[in-house]
C-alpha cells in the first residue's frame, strides 16, 4: 500500500497536518512564544518533526515553495522561540482552527 490510505493522502502528509494544527494551537495560547523543547514535550514529537513542520509554517522558503508566513522563529541566549505571526486587522490563522 506504499504508505497511503486507499484514496487518501499518505500517512505522513496526515500526520505532518495534524502536527501542524496542533503547532498553531499551542501557538495561539502563548502570545509570548514557547521554547522549541517546551513545545516538543506538550505535542510528544521529536524536534526534528516539529522543525520539519514548522519550516513549512515560517517565512523562509523551502526550494521554489514560499512558507506559509505563519510561525516567527527567534533565538533567544541558548532558547529557540516560536511565536506566532499574526496580522492586524486579520483574523489569525490558528483561530480558524478552533
Amino acid at each position: 500500500m506504499n504508505g497511503t490510505k486507499e484514496n487518501g493522502p499518505a500517512m505522513n502528509e496526515v500526520n505532518q497536518s495534524n502536527l501542524a494544527d496542533d503547532i498553531l494551537r499551542e501557538l495561539a495560547q502563548a502570545p509570548e512564544g514557547i521554547s522549541t523543547a517546551r513545545l516538543c514535550k506538550r505535542l510528544n514529537v521529536r524536534m526534528s518533526s516539529l522543525l520539519r513542520c514548522i519550516a513549512w509554517l515560517g517565512t523562509e522558503p523551502i526550494g521554489d515553495q514560499p512558507g506559509l508566513g505563519l510561525v516567527r522563529i527567534e533565538q533567544q541566549d541558548d532558547r529557540t522561540l516560536l511565536f506566532l505571526i499574526t496580522q492586524p486587522n486579520e483574523p489569525c490563522a490558528a483561530t480558524a482552527l478552533k
